[in-house]
């Protein structure tokens, strides 16, 4: 690349979601890795990943988390 160039890849994920967080997560997780394995670098979960915890705030902090955990290996 050029300097100054940047490829943009964008990946926009679809899974089926069940009220079971975690393995909603690692359904997540293991798409996002495999996403951006593949050159993404915007990636996008569907609204609707996660309805338990969305429907469970106090919950949000563990999402928080997991992906920070998730992302700064990436290098983001």
């Amino acid at each position: 690349m050029e300097k100054g160039n940047r490829q943009v890849v964008v990946s926009a994920l679809q899974f089926a979601c069940t009220d079971d967080v975690p393995t909603n997560l690692a359904t997540a997780e293991r798409l996002v890795r495999a996403a951006h394995a593949k050159g993404a670098n915007i990636i996008l979960i569907q609204k609707s990943w996660n309805k338990s915890l969305l429907h469970s705030m106090w919950k949000c902090r563990d999402l928080v988390q997991k992906t920070r955990e998730l992302l700064l290996p990436m290098g983001h």
